[in-house]
């Protein structure tokens, strides 16, 4: 856990894991493509339901106060695009900054920018 932020006395701590699905396959010619899938939840808001869908990695976003996990964002890759692990800790982060107080919030993100 390299993120540290600290709100009124107590510290919170951002942690990112990346998982990819499958395995990478060379065909003859150059192409690629990785096997394996994972089946992602998809909300429908027009019929209110969940429905399901293929992605190739996820990045999870995870903030702790002490050994207290506060919140939790994923992001998921389609199949179709290039994984890149620098969008998909924004883009969990945010997800997992969303219900958190905007004080915390705040601090979260200027821990992530000024990281080294």
């Amino acid at each position: 856990m390299g993120i540290v932020a600290n709100v009124g006395g107590k510290e919170y701590r951002v942690g990112f894991r990346h998982d990819r699905v499958g395995q990478m396959v060379v065909e003859p010619g150059g192409q690629y493509h990785r096997t394996g899938t994972l089946e992602r939840p998809v909300k429908r808001p027009h019929v209110g339901t969940l429905d399901w869908k293929s992605c190739s990695a996820i990045t999870t976003c995870m903030i702790y106060s002490g050994d207290i996990l506060v919140a939790e964002g994923k992001a998921y890759c389609s199949f179709k695009d290039q994984f890149n692990k620098r969008r998909g800790r924004i883009i969990s982060l945010g997800r997992a900054t969303e219900s958190l107080p905007y004080d915390i919030k705040c601090a979260i993100w200027e821990a992530y920018t000024h990281r080294r």
